[in-house]
């Protein structure tokens, strides 16, 4: 019975070792990119990346989200914030918003009617709310839609305001 415990102690203190070794090997990889980079990939991933995945696009939820119908003024402002749209937003790209592809006529009667303008590389491009979606959780992010001379997309994304 004794080297019983003798052996699940051994491994059980290799186990937390390799743990955390491998912690401080992430921990390291992350500060080196940090510097490298500017800002730790996971950290950057995890804060305005992850929000914006997991839902396909679907035009009846993304209207829906936009719509404050029938809601009292404080209720309209915390589901402006909830970021309904935000897990459809990587589908959106991927999939209904292709650059040089999609027209901009195609691209507004997906998205409905542009919420305000936002100016991006001394371009002015379409914005649609999506909520409090990354970083903290406390600006708003909106989806932009550019368009190009010829009819067409010519630059997509969301930024954080």
């Amino acid at each position: 019975m004794v080297s019983t415990v003798a052996r699940i102690s051994k491994l059980l203190i290799r186990t937390v070792l390799a743990v955390f070794l491998l912690l401080i090997a992430v921990v390291g990889i992350e500060f080196l990119a940090s510097k490298i980079l500017g800002y730790p990939p996971i950290l950057r991933f995890v804060m305005h990346e992850l929000p914006f995945r997991g839902q396909s696009f679907d035009p009846e939820k993304w209207s829906n989200a936009g719509s404050c119908a029938g809601l009292s003024d404080w209720k309209c402002v915390e589901k402006e914030a909830s970021c309904l749209r935000g897990p459809m937003v990587r589908d959106l790209l991927r999939v209904h918003l292709l650059i040089g592809e999609t027209t901009y006529e195609t691209a507004t009667a997906i998205l409905g009617v542009k919420e305000y303008d936002v100016v991006l590389q001394e371009q002015t491009c379409d914005a649609f709310s999506l909520g409090m979606c990354s970083g903290l959780g406390i600006d708003y992010d909106a989806l932009y839609v550019c368009s190009a001379e010829d009819g067409t997309i010519s630059s997509t994304g969301h930024i954080q305001h």
